[in-house]
C-alpha cells in the first residue's frame, strides 16, 4: 500500500514550492517514509530534496538523502537523481545515480487527442 500527499504553494509568478510525503507499507513487515520538498520554476525546471527512512531491519533510522533535478519540454521530461545512504552498507557503496526520460501522452489542460 502507498499513501502520498502533497500541496502546491505559488510564492511568485513563476515559482512553486511543493512539500510532500509518502508512506509505503511492504508485506505488513516494513514501512518506508519519505518527506520531500520540491521547487518548480516556470513549470519547466525543478529540483527536489527528500529524506527517506525505513522501519524493520534498519531500526527506524533515517537511511537516505535524495536529490532530484529535472526539466520538462513540451511532453518530454528528463531528470537525474542521486541517493546517498547512511547505513553501513550504503556508506561503503557511496551513492546511486539514476537518469529518467519520460513522455506524457495526454496533458490535463489540453485533453487527449486520441
Amino acid at each position: 500500500s502507498i499513501f502520498h500527499i502533497d500541496n502546491v504553494f505559488n510564492f511568485a509568478k513563476q515559482d512553486k514550492l511543493i512539500p510532500g510525503g509518502r508512506i509505503v507499507f511492504e508485506n505488513n513487515q516494513h514501512i518506508s517514509a519519505d518527506v520531500n520538498l520540491q521547487y518548480l520554476y516556470n513549470d519547466k525546471y525543478w529540483m527536489a530534496l527528500s529524506l527517506r527512512t525505513y522501519s524493520g531491519e534498519f531500526k527506524n533510522t533515517m537511511n537516505s538523502l535524495l536529490l532530484y533535478l529535472g526539466f520538462i519540454y513540451k511532453q518530454f521530461s528528463v531528470s537525474y537523481s542521486v541517493d546517498s545512504g547512511f547505513t553501513g552498507l550504503q556508506r561503503e557503496n557511496k551513492a546511486s545515480h539514476e537518469i529518467c526520460i519520460g513522455f506524457t501522452f495526454c496533458k490535463k489542460e489540453t485533453g487527449c487527442t486520441f
